[in-house]
């Protein structure tokens, strides 16, 4: 993805790719690096002692945010 990020700044005169490679490669760098200087493949998802708990939404909180209609697209 960052190489076609960076790719596409330099096909294009708008400079939002290059922001988001920009985005990208500091997210690599800081967050996906390990300190023995590979980069790990995923975060872990268990979060609160509970595997997933942070990226699962109940049908509730995606209706209250994106409306009842919009949400059943997602469930």
């Amino acid at each position: 993805v960052l190489f076609a990020l960076a790719r596409m700044e330099e096909i294009t005169p708008d400079a939002l790719w290059k922001s988001f490679a920009t985005d990208l490669a500091g997210f690599m760098t800081g967050s996906m690096a390990s300190p023995e200087g590979a980069f790990h493949s995923a975060f872990d998802a268990d979060s609160e002692g509970e595997e997933g708990k942070y990226y699962v939404w109940t049908a509730g909180e995606i209706d209250d945010l994106l409306g009842p209609q919009t949400g059943a697209v997602f469930r």
